[in-house]
């Protein structure tokens, strides 16, 4: 019973965490398609863009992760392409302002990504971090870092 109460608990925190990230995605549409002045935007055309994309990238990328290499190559531009053609058909807008309204979404979230890393970094420390990564490493029966890069390139190229 306590396992799964834990497992309920994780599965509700993970869906709490995918609402807030689909919320503040919206939030920064919409914010970039004001930026790249697409007419007519409203906080609800911003949300079902950013949900579609979601959903039609996370379909598009499951299916085509079981392709060796290629697959993984059409999925990437599957997830770059996707959510472009979403913006563009849900706010009826040309090709070029759904291109920049996404790619300033793209910068903004990928800023926040490092304003959070670097925050981490600076209250943890960066020697916590190894410690934690190089301990889970060793328990995983890896003898250093170079050895999981060495595997990780292999996976990614011969898989």
């Amino acid at each position: 019973m306590e396992y799964l109460m834990m497992g309920l608990a994780i599965f509700g925190g993970g869906l709490i965490a995918l609402c807030l990230l689909l919320l503040f995605n919206s939030i920064l549409l919409y914010i970039a398609a004001a930026w790249v002045s697409i007419a007519q935007r409203t906080f609800g055309k911003a949300f079902l863009s950013t949900l579609l994309s979601f959903i039609l990238t996370m379909l598009a990328s499951f299916v085509l992760a079981f392709l060796p290499i290629v697959g993984w190559i059409v999925s990437f531009a599957a997830a770059f392409l996707i959510p472009i053609l979403m913006t563009q058909m849900i706010f009826s807008t040309t090709f070029g302002k759904a291109f920049f309204a996404e790619f300033i979404r793209f910068c903004f979230n990928m800023f926040i990504m490092a304003a959070i890393a670097v925050l981490v970094f600076f209250l943890v420390g960066f020697e916590t971090i190894q410690t934690y990564f190089t301990e889970l490493f060793n328990e995983l029966g890896f003898e250093s870092i170079q050895t999981n890069i060495r595997l990780l390139l292999n996976i990614l190229l011969f898989s």
